[in-house]
């Protein structure tokens, strides 16, 4: 690729021509603010916060979408960029001025303000306040604190393709509103909660729950029983200015003990159970030829995706529980009697990355799961209820008798990861003898789809992954449209994996592409270091099914993990 010389700032630097002048800047040390700007995002340049000057042109220019094809000086910080840059962020104040604090509390936004030393803007809002939306189980929409920005339509829409959300109107009358200005609740919304993770102002926020955990923690009649899901604590560092995977895990399980909560369980359990049901019934569709492709059900995102939009292949989906309400669903039947408690006494508190398993607690037909809190207030959860420095508790070992998952457990966090678990499983039950572990290269990295043939014995499947939406639908329009056959299919909503979660902190560090694979990365070792590798290695596990389980894919599991689905229908 042909190179070119820029000066940026005084300095010359030589870069690969069509780089833009923000990419450029950033590559040599220096920072653009920008508020409309993502990585798995187009350039939108909406924001209009990153404009430069550009040597030979009159006007300044989007730094995130002008393109540098010829030698040319730009300064990024002159009297004339930061005069615009604070005129911007003014304005963008009158905007949200009616927003509440609480719904303000994000960095990126709130840093730049006091950067520049705005508060108050000096501009009346020409935008009349508009009531909050609070409709989803899973997030709350605050308008007034929307900026226009532009990238929670850009996830919505160019990412995960759902739609759910679009501006509407125009000038400053223009707003981002569901379709046809209905409630949250009411449209196609996945609840996969992207759109937090990227919102700079804190419009789009996951609902907030710790009212519900403290009110638990304050009933002394209830047992409280938190589950904790691997990446939260490889992610939770981050809002403690830790670098994303740092494994904090051992000083999670410290900190929710201070907090008051009565035992702390690993939710790779919970991964172990849906591998070893999610094999049997692939052995048991395959025998059959009948409901294929098997389409894991592990996200409830992707379920609740299909539900909308994918009706038609609801039939192909798992009938297995997610693996949080599996578990949650033991704890309240079989473990409810080891405690001699009543299943109403029992709260299980979901810790996960996963804004969509807020919805999932409230579908009627489940039940395992009381309170979904994501890592991001997990965080809050400690710093309000015990007032402890995460990073400079001890570590401790999660609870018997789940305090242990297989590696292969481990690994589900990641996209391919269900996937392998389910193949390690599904490949003994097919040879009918024990096999030493295998590690399925081709199903791991960051591609957002694979698609290979894994050759088990004489039978060839033919799987394929995915993450996030947009990519998902791509793998379930090849099969609603008969272009592809497949036998095995695992979509994740948010990129990665659940490392990618859309309840994972938010931080200029997370939204750097390689921040889903730092936090897989101590997962994936944890795997090659564990004991155990394989669900049926796991020894709780084993001793769960001989006393209550009994047969996997059985009577019992039928009755307990399996779930029905249901079509939504579009807004």
């Amino acid at each position: 690729m042909s190179r070119v010389t820029v000066t940026i700032n005084g300095q010359s630097y030589e870069i690969e021509s069509g780089t833009t002048v923000l990419d450029a800047a950033w590559r040599t040390g220096v920072s653009i603010p920008t508020l409309c700007h993502h990585h798995l995002l187009p350039r939108i340049g909406f924001c209009r916060l990153c404009l430069v000057e550009i040597e030979g042109q009159d006007l300044l220019q989007p730094a995130c979408s002008f393109p540098l094809t010829q030698p040319v000086s730009v300064w990024t910080h002159s009297p004339r960029v930061l005069e615009s840059r604070r005129m911007t962020l003014e304005l963008l104040v009158a905007r949200s001025q009616h927003s509440l604090g609480a719904y303000r509390a994000r960095e990126t936004f709130d840093r730049l303000l006091y950067e520049f030393g705005i508060s108050p803007s000096r501009f009346a809002s020409l935008v009349p306040p508009s009531p909050l939306d609070l409709s989803s189980p899973a997030m709350a929409y605050n308008p007034n604190a929307c900026i226009q920005c532009g990238l929670c339509v850009s996830t919505c829409g160019d990412l995960q393709q759902v739609y759910a959300i679009n501006f509407e109107g125009y000038g400053v009358q223009q707003s981002v509103q569901p379709a046809l200005r209905q409630p949250l609740a009411e449209v196609e919304c996945t609840s996969c909660g992207q759109c937090t993770t990227v919102c700079p102002t804190g419009a789009f926020v996951e609902q907030d729950h710790l009212p519900d955990v403290l009110a638990a923690l304050a009933d002394q009649a209830k047992f409280v029983i938190a589950v904790v899901f691997p990446s939260v604590g490889t992610a939770i560092g981050m809002e403690y200015g830790q670098d994303a995977g740092t494994d904090l895990t051992g000083q999670l399980v410290n900190g929710l003990k201070h907090v008051g909560i009565d035992l702390v369980f690993n939710a790779g359990f919970g991964h172990d159970i849906v591998a070893i049901e999610t094999a049997f019934e692939l052995r048991a569709r395959l025998q059959t030829g009948e409901r294929l492709p098997l389409i894991i059900s592990s996200c409830p995102a992707l379920v609740k995706h299909v539900e909308h939009l994918y009706p038609g292949l609801i039939p192909y989906l798992s009938v297995n529980r997610s693996p949080a309400q599996m578990f949650g669903t033991i704890l309240k039947t079989y473990y409810a009697e080891k405690l001699g408690r009543l299943a109403s006494d029992i709260v299980v508190i979901q810790v996960t990355p996963c804004v969509a398993s807020k919805f999932e607690r409230t579908r009627p037909e489940l039940g395992g799961v009381d309170i979904a809190i994501t890592t991001r207030e997990a965080a809050r959860l400690l710093e309000v209820a015990s007032g402890c420095d995460l990073p400079a508790l001890s570590p401790l070992p999660f609870d018997a008798p789940f305090g242990d998952a297989s590696g292969a457990g481990i690994l589900s966090e990641m996209s391919g990861g269900t996937t392998e678990a389910i193949l390690r499983t599904f490949r003994e039950l097919r040879l009918g003898r024990e096999q030493g572990t295998v590690e399925f290269d081709i199903l791991r990295g960051f591609e957002p789809i694979r698609q290979t043939e894994i050759t088990v014995g004489t039978e060839r499947l033919r799987v394929a992954v995915a993450y996030d939406l947009g990519h998902g639908s791509e793998v379930l329009r090849r099969v609603q449209d008969g272009h592809e056959q497949y036998h095995l299919i695992e979509i994740m909503a948010c990129p990665g994996g659940c490392v990618g979660g859309g309840g994972h902190p938010i931080s200029p560090i997370a939204s750097a592409p390689w921040t889903a694979a730092r936090v897989a990365d101590p997962l994936y070792q944890v795997d090659r270091d564990s004991a155990g590798r394989k669900p049926r290695e796991n020894v709780a596990l084993n001793h769960l099914y001989a006393e209550f389980l009994k047969t996997p894919f059985g009577e019992k599991p039928e009755q307990l993990l399996q779930t029905t689905y249901m079509e939504r229908g579009r807004y």
